[in-house]
């Protein structure tokens, strides 16, 4: 039963074990979480570094969406 004591347990198994189902999976798993935390980092990172605009009152158009002058 200790394969399941904790979600590391499946790669601590692969260090005994190393062609088991345990081992891919446990690997499966390590990458599957190392690719969300660079994930996690990298977006928070981003809107960390972000500018911040505030606009007091309505925020200005676009060029294009401004109104054509009258004719």
């Amino acid at each position: 039963m200790l394969g399941f004591a904790s979600n590391r347990a499946p790669g601590i198994a692969g260090l005994f074990l190393p062609n088991s189902p345990m081992a891919a999976a446990g690997a499966w798993a390590d990458d599957r979480r190392s690719q969300t935390n660079h994930l996690a980092m990298a977006a928070f990172d981003a809107a960390s570094h972000a500018p911040i605009t505030i606009f007091e009152g309505r925020p200005p158009l676009p060029s294009s969406a401004t109104p054509a002058e009258p004719s």
